[in-house]
């Protein structure tokens, strides 16, 4: 079979929860969020919380590895404010 006829799954989980996610700058939600029927290959995921810092991953779902679980603790973004 050829890669492109498996789907993908990506799994996002953040510490706090209810932050927006973007795969490949789209938007797909709040976490706690499942992405199906993805088509193998990398992607860009971001998660954006109010108050808090953007994290961005590089995620690559691969015919071995079709799902995947991304797991993303948030830092403050006061904190790096009140360090400089």
């Amino acid at each position: 079979m050829a890669e492109a006829e498996f789907e993908g799954e990506l799994r996002i989980i953040s510490n706090p929860p209810q932050a927006h996610v973007t795969v490949n700058g789209i938007a797909r939600g709040k976490t706690p969020l499942r992405v199906r029927y993805l088509p193998l290959g990398s992607y860009t995921v971001r998660v954006i919380h109010p108050e808090f810092k953007i994290r961005q991953t590089r995620v690559t779902l691969h015919r071995e590895q079709p799902s995947r679980t991304v797991r993303v603790m948030l830092r403050d973004a006061s904190l790096n404010a009140t360090l400089r």
